[in-house]
């Protein structure tokens, strides 16, 4: 499946929380498509139903939320219930009537500070080029966007999905990097 970015807008027959992308079916796998570019299945937010009790408090306590009431089941399929749905990016993206941060022209121009400070974040600590992902993304690669990103974020020991900020795996304790 091959979709484009550029020019999509919000469809109004929506509420303003949720976002269509191109003509993607909403699946959980499309869900997971993060409109910054970031991979949405490897969120600890996203995740925080697999996690450790332990790891589960310090998530909340980092990310200042009760993920007892409140998860989320990634970018595109947001409720306002949901933590993802108040992320400064999603409603910034939402007050433009625009589905991706690659629709921008502030981002165009690499001149947006909420982007700019979560690609600097993902880069240092995780490695991830949020720029090549929107890219990628945007000239069809949705597909095996998603096929890598699943691979990836995936204990190569035990097989748990994992977290971007994890440095060790939450299940079986080896080393992610």
């Amino acid at each position: 499946m091959n979709f484009s970015m550029r020019g999509v807008k919000a469809s109004e027959e929506f509420n303003s929380h949720e976002m269509v992308i191109g003509s993607m079916p909403k699946d959980s796998d499309n869900a997971l498509i993060g409109r910054c570019g970031l991979y949405c299945g490897a969120c600890p937010i996203y995740l925080s139903d697999s996690l450790s009790e332990e790891l589960k408090h310090k998530v909340s306590e980092e990310w200042g939320v009760d993920l007892d009431k409140s998860g989320c089941k990634g970018c595109n399929d947001l409720t306002p219930e949901c933590v993802g749905s108040k992320c400064k990016i999603v409603v910034c993206l939402n007050s433009k009537n625009i589905s991706s941060c690659f629709d921008c022209d502030r981002y165009q121009l690499e001149n947006c500070e909420r982007f700019e400070k979560t690609y600097h974040m993902c880069l240092e600590s995780s490695g991830i080029d949020l720029r090549q992902s929107l890219e990628r993304l945007n000239a069809g690669g949705t597909d095996q966007w998603l096929e890598k990103n699943r691979q990836m974020w995936v204990c190569k020991s035990c097989g748990t999905k994992i977290s971007w900020d994890c440095s060790t795996c939450d299940k079986c304790g080896e080393p992610l990097r």
